[in-house]
């Protein structure tokens, strides 16, 4: 079990299920970080736009017990593509 929260927020027609993928793999982050995470904040959006390429992104921010703060950015074709490369 992981020790920190994860605060999830979405936009767009992000699927249920793809937000629970996209929670697991930051909660995993745990086990690579080099000092522990005390939260992260997700963020989900699928683009409802047509022409744009990479209608999916994730972003998070970690606030790591250092006093460092991470933030990753991925766009991708899916929520779970995105996720993956994060």
């Amino acid at each position: 079990m992981a020790s920190f929260d994860v605060i999830t927020l979405t936009r767009g027609d992000v699927r249920p299920d793809d937000r629970t993928y996209a929670e697991e793999k930051v909660l995993g982050l745990e086990k690579v970080a080099s000092r522990p995470i005390i939260k992260a904040r997700l963020k989900l959006t699928k683009q409802e736009t047509p022409h744009i390429a990479t209608p999916a992104i994730a972003q998070v921010n970690l606030d790591i017990a250092d006093g460092h703060f991470v933030r990753v950015r991925i766009e991708a074709g899916t929520i779970r593509e995105a996720a993956d490369l994060m």
